[in-house]
Parts: C-alpha cells; structure tokens; sequence
C-alpha cells in the first residue's frame, strides 16, 4: 500500500490534479467513522484509490476545512489502510501540506505498518504563484507575505524530508498545461 500526499502552498495545483483525476476514473464516494466523525472519501475499488476528502462539494477540496486536527487526519488515513485496503491512498491540503513535521510524523507511523509514503512537493517559480493567487481572487486584496513565508516554508519543508529520508518528488507546476494536471498523480500510481 501507499500514500501520496500533494503539497504545497496555496494556488500550486494540488486540488485541480485531483479534481482531473477523479474525472478521469469510476469514482464512488465513501465514508468511514473515525473518532466520532464521518471521514469522506473518493474510492475506485477498480484499481484500489482512496482519495481523501470531497472534490464535488466545494471550491476547496481534500482536507482543507474538512480535517482541521493532525490526530484525526492521521487516525484516517490509518484507518482506512487497515480496514478498507487500498491499494493507493492520496491525499492533500494547505493545512498539513506545507510544514515538515506532519509528514515526518506520517512517514515513520507508515513505516510502522508496512505502507509507503511519498510526499509530492508542488512548488511553481514564485512569481507563479502571486500570479495564481491573484486570479483566483478575482481582484480581491492578496497577503503576498503571507503567500511568500508559506511558499519558502514549503521549499524548506522538502528540502528536510529529503534529508531525513522522506521519499518526496518536487514538480514544478508551471511546466504542466492546465488541462494535464492529473498527470501528477497519474504518474506515481
């Protein structure tokens, strides 16, 4: 089994991968109880994926607004390896898909159960990503700070995976044509 966790910083691709992803497969939605909560989930059983989260509710997709405390994103993403099986497990988010010590804590916890991780680091030039940004916002004030702390964060972040271990893939997101982004994820299945 393996997780695939899509980070990084706010406008870098990471739910549109996803939402293309999903479109191009057979995917039903699924539900597991974990601490109390419903936890969400694409599921192909054809070929094994579980994508954590929804993609067909909102704006925001994956875990972001959905899993706000690192136990229960943990203990589902457990959870659903144990019981459920699949053969591939993604996920992805702003809230843990930045910062390093979720991951490391993910990985060795992984580790622990037999289960492979690898992080995939999307990180466009950072020009790239106030431009991103911006449009989204349809003209709406940017914290550009904040943007650049997270977006150097974010490098920081894999650079110490790398160093303790961690399997991670860096792409540069402003190398793929909007309409292929599902690649990402395609290409680590």
């Amino acid at each position: 089994m393996k997780v695939i966790q899509l980070r990084g910083t706010n406008a870098t691709g990471k739910t549109t991968a996803i939402r293309q992803f999903i479109e191009k497969g057979e995917f039903e939605i699924g539900t597991i109880n974990v601490q109390g909560l419903p936890i969400e989930f694409h599921e192909e059983k054809k070929r094994g994926i579980i994508i954590l989260g929804r993609y067909d509710l909102s704006t925001t997709g994956g875990i972001d607004g959905r899993i706000t405390n690192k136990t229960v994103l943990r203990n589902s993403i457990v959870k659903i390896l144990k019981e459920l099986k699949p053969r591939v497990l993604i996920f992805e988010g702003i809230v843990y898909g930045v910062t390093f010590k979720f991951a490391f804590e993910l990985y060795r916890v992984l580790q622990k159960i037999g289960c492979d991780y690898i992080g995939v680091c999307l990180i466009p030039p950072l020009d790239i990503a106030f431009k991103r940004v911006a449009e989204r916002n349809g003209g709406k004030q940017i914290n550009y700070m904040s943007l650049q702390s997270k977006w150097f964060t974010a490098q920081k972040s894999y650079e110490m995976l790398r160093r303790n271990g961690v399997p991670v893939v860096v792409v540069d997101t402003s190398k793929i044509p909007k309409g292929k982004m599902y690649c990402i994820v395609e290409d680590l299945l």
